[in-house]
């Protein structure tokens, strides 16, 4: 007798209380970020390739403020630092004033549209040039400093002597204006290890 009414009891329960609701689903994590992918090396680093290399230097020394004329002999290592974005300079030389060790970096600036190197040495040194390509392919840094009270106006050419030679020469600005050659040096690869009989 009372079936009938507790069916329809029953049918006239809310559809939300028959079931509990679907739970929400998770919130999706975050997608890591990527990973910086660091600068391509502009194309005008390209051109400084011919300096790279393990360099054995004659040198060739004048008279100047900073010291006496005479020969030199030292080494140098080229190789790009990681990323191909400057070069690292490492060099080392006996000359008339003594030991010379030094660290360089070269490298392009974009902004300016010119090379740059830095040069630190056990002299206490820090020199920064400017450079740019000349149409016969040699690199000419300049640069300006002041050296035991005297204002210095610097060149320091890097060329191509033949396809297996470098030469390096610094010059200084005299008050006539002229360039004045201070120092030649040029680098060949070291001679092979001839093997022991």
């Amino acid at each position: 007798m009372f079936k009938p009414l507790a069916v329809l009891a029953l049918s006239a329960v809310p559809a939300f209380a028959q079931a509990p609701a679907a739970s929400p689903a998770p919130a999706a994590s975050p997608a890591p970020a990527a990973t910086p992918v660091p600068p391509k090396p502009a194309p005008e680093l390209q051109k400084l390739a011919f300096m790279l290399g393990d360099w054995v230097h004659e040198e060739t020394y004048q008279t100047t403020p900073f010291g006496p004329a005479g020969p030199g002999k030292g080494r140098s290592k080229v190789i790009w630092v990681p990323g191909d974005q400057h070069l690292n300079i490492t060099y080392a030389a006996n000359t008339p004033m003594g030991r010379v060790e030094a660290r360089g970096f070269v490298g392009y600036d974009a902004e300016a549209k010119a090379y740059r190197m830095s040069w630190f040495d056990n002299m206490g040194m820090a020199t920064h040039y400017t450079g740019q390509f000349a149409e016969d392919g040699s690199l000419t840094f300049t640069t300006e400093y002041a050296y035991q009270g005297q204002k210095v106006k610097e060149q320091f050419l890097v060329a191509r002597k033949d396809e297996a030679k470098l030469v390096f020469t610094a010059r200084v600005q005299a008050p006539d204006g002229s360039w004045q050659p201070v120092m030649e040096s040029v680098a060949a690869p070291p001679a092979p290890a001839v093997p022991k009989p």
